[in-house]
């Protein structure tokens, strides 16, 4: 297959604006770039966007890191063309040099590289389509931008549309995510010329991992490590974070589908306080506030690597199992602002209690900087594997609450801002140690057969804390499943320091057989803790 030669003379540029920072190539441009450690896995589109925007809230850029990403935002305009190429109803235009060196690789190298490219545009361009983005035309460029980058989007002035510019040095394995890559910031480009370059990034991200289903996709990494940050902002526009808040498409799209997806990024589109765009977004398919759903996202960043459940995020077997910001080495615990600060719609996750085979109960208290605003839950595991999520009420940024220890293997507290106007990072304490006798203690417990009526349950408390009441479970003693025989809780009528003696008859036990009785205490919080077993049998 042969490159078609065109005969193209490159157009007059205009004088340079920066002639001490003058690249002279696109390898040295993108080589400034790229030395920074500042592109995101060889994509150079959110420097040169934010080069181009110019906001003021992001990270300045040296003046020659600046010239260099204007340079190579003029140089699609500039390139000399050497070929063009339609492929898979793609046009390719490759630039002279490339041209050259593609003529010198074999035929099937050359061919494959090619349609790669090709491919990167045609099949998300299908893909999102069909999740209702806009069908929109690009103009790719095959240039040559050094080993270090992979590609970059950008708008060229009297081009009607978004110009892809892709490395011939790209791994060919790598060609078609780069390109795809790149188109998907192509795409919401064309939804606005202002759209964030961070938040480009990310959806940029999301695409390769969902709408291309490379399952298997390097941005894993990228992911793991913003949800090893969730100490850092949602809406930071610190680029370093910008790829790894694809995590939050990806939450989105797990929760609600990819409708979630489209309406954030049209919301995003729309300009304006990035916080206020996510919250329209979140609300145009759901009846939740953002505040919610970054709860419902702290939590299942939990059920990651090791942890995944199957009934979280996608392909969450594929993260890391999550880290904890801190964790309590045993009780009782203390932390005095030991943690990092939290930025606005930024969290932690603290890891209270491990174990097993404890009772009484586990005193938490948390303390927020008084100048945010915060919202804590607690997320308790039983040793039979059930997951309790308990949110926490807040007043002035402080909380103490008691859960019972029985049958309890994990507690994870998770702690929130929820504030948007102080971007400074705040700090916390929090506390955790052991209450004796939680929630209740037992002082008699007996089970007697009542002539022809049944065998009456009797136990006496000696002091009850925050219980709404009792459960009576029976099970035969030589096995079978556990039963609770009251049809209502037995209301609670102790308090502490205050014990009640409580009675219940059980009509439905058979006679002759030996049954094992349970008194189960159920708290405020619709937690649970049980008393040692008793038996008796029916006459």
């Amino acid at each position: 297959m042969l490159l078609t030669a065109l005969a193209v003379s490159s157009p007059i540029v205009a004088a340079d604006m920066f002639p001490d920072s003058k690249p002279s190539s696109g390898r040295e441009a993108s080589r400034s770039l790229t030395d920074s450690g500042q592109a995101l896995h060889g994509c150079l589109t959110t420097e040169l966007r934010q080069a181009e925007v110019g906001a003021a809230d992001v990270r300045p850029m040296s003046s020659n890191r600046r010239g260099a990403a204007r340079w190579l935002n003029r140089h699609p305009a500039s390139a000399p063309t050497g070929a063009t190429q339609v492929i898979s109803g793609v046009e390719l235009r490759i630039s002279r040099p490339v041209s050259i060196r593609l003529d010198a690789l074999p035929a099937d190298d050359r061919d494959a590289r090619l349609q790669a490219i090709a491919s990167g545009v045609a099949e998300p361009r299908r893909t999102l389509s069909d999740y209702g983005f806009p069908t929109i035309d690009v103009d790719v460029l095959v240039a040559d931008l050094g080993p270090t980058a992979s590609g970059y989007t950008t708008r060229v002035r009297n081009r009607p549309v978004p110009t892809i510019v892709v490395s011939i040095e790209t791994p060919r394995a790598d060609l078609y995510r780069a390109t795809a890559h790149q188109y998907a910031h192509a795409v919401v480009q064309s939804l606005s010329e202002d759209f964030s370059p961070t938040w480009g990034e990310a959806f940029a991200v999301w695409t390769t991992m969902r709408a291309l289903r490379l399952e298997r996709a390097g941005e894993y990494a990228a992911l793991d490590e913003r949800l090893q940050d969730m100490h850092k902002s949602l809406t930071s526009n610190d680029s370093t974070h910008a790829v790894g808040n694809a995590a939050w498409l990806t939450f989105l799209e797990s929760r609600w589908g990819v409708a979630a997806v489209r309406t954030t990024v049209e919301e995003l589109a729309r300009g304006g306080d990035t916080a206020a765009a996510l919250e329209r977004g979140v609300r145009r398919v759901s009846p939740s506030r953002l505040r919610q759903a970054y709860a419902d996202f702290q939590l299942w960043s939990l059920f990651t690597g090791e942890r995944d459940d199957s009934r979280h995020l996608r392909g969450a077997s594929r993260l890391a199992t999550p880290r904890f910001t801190s964790t309590a080495s045993g009780l009782p615990a203390l932390s005095i602002r030991r943690d990092p600060g939290i930025e606005p719609w930024g969290g932690s996750r603290i890891l209270l209690f491990e174990g097993g085979g404890e009772t009484g109960g586990l005193q938490i208290g948390f303390e927020g900087d008084f100048s945010a605003r915060w919202e804590s839950d607690l997320v308790l595991t039983s040793q039979a594997g059930a997951i309790h999520r308990v949110p926490l009420t807040l007043r002035d940024g402080r909380v103490e609450t008691t859960v019972p220890l029985d049958g309890l293997a994990e507690a994870v507290l998770l702690v929130r801002r929820i504030d948007a106007d102080d971007p400074t990072p705040r700090g916390y304490s929090y506390s955790a140690h052991r209450e004796k006798g939680y929630p209740f203690e037992l002082a008699e417990t007996s089970v007697e057969s009542i002539d022809e009526l049944g065998l009456l349950v009797q136990w006496e408390t000696t002091h009850e804390h925050r219980l709404i009441g009792f459960n009576v479970l029976r099970t035969r003693a030589s096995g079978g499943p556990r039963v609770q025989v009251n049809p209502v809780w037995i209301p609670a009528l102790g308090a502490a320091g205050r014990g009640v003696g409580y009675r219940f008859l059980d009509t439905e036990a058979e006679p002759g057989v030996r049954y094992e009785y349970t008194i189960q205490a159920v708290t405020e919080l619709g937690l649970t803790s049980h008393s040692g077993g008793l038996s008796g049998t029916r006459n």
